[in-house]
């Protein structure tokens, strides 16, 4: 699976730094498939590193000031009224769950550091970016915290590529599946809480 996602890359863009810095921007996918690609691809590892912290982290102001602005237009709009809804349900749960809502801010800023910092999938900068516009905090902390997080994330991920060679490409099928796996789910969920809630309303 691996070496075919390589091959579409190199197919799509053949300048590897540009491809690490679209595919690193990309929501699901950010410096965590962006990584493990870019060594694949050949890139130097601290290359990758710093290439794919900056192509993600381009999106952290903007997913922290937009969010909710754009949550709220979407109430206004019958066609997407309930998704909205359901999508802001789903983040006030995460933030409540990651944050709490008896922390200080300082507490709360942390908190989002290590959401971001962990090198799993489905807890980068678009997740924390969402937990940190629902969190309260200030916007510009919120953005250092996040792109703070995702510097450390990017480190950990990169020296465990670099210190794992071999293994690179099994790194990036268990991303993408495990990814995957969880985007659905996820989808599924707000699929079945829209139509559970129209049935309600309907009655």
């Amino acid at each position: 699976m691996s070496q075919s996602i390589v091959q579409a890359i190199k197919q799509a863009v053949d300048e590897p730094l540009i491809a690490v810095f679209i595919l690193s921007a990309l929501p699901l996918i950010e410096l965590r498939g962006a990584i493990p690609a870019a060594l694949l691809l050949g890139v130097a590892p601290w290359q990758a590193m710093l290439v794919a912290w900056a192509g993600s982290g381009l999106t952290v102001p903007v997913i922290i000031a937009v969010l909710r602005p754009a949550l709220e237009a979407m109430k206004r709009s019958k066609l997407f009224n309930r998704i909205s809804h359901c999508i802001e349900a789903n983040f006030l749960k995460r933030t409540d769950k990651a944050l709490g809502d008896k922390l200080s801010e300082g507490k709360k800023l942390l908190a989002i550091y290590f959401f971001v910092a962990l090198p799993l999938p489905m807890t980068g900068v678009w997740s924390g970016s969402a937990v940190a516009a629902f969190s309260g905090v200030e916007y510009y902390k919120s953005v250092a915290c996040v792109l703070a997080g995702n510097l450390t994330a990017a480190v950990l991920l990169t020296l465990i590529c670099a210190f794992c060679t071999s293994y690179v490409d099994i790194i990036l099928n268990i991303f993408v599946i495990v990814t995957f796996a969880v985007l659905i789910a996820y989808v599924l969920k707000i699929i079945l809480k829209t139509a559970i809630k129209g049935k309600k309303t309907h009655k």
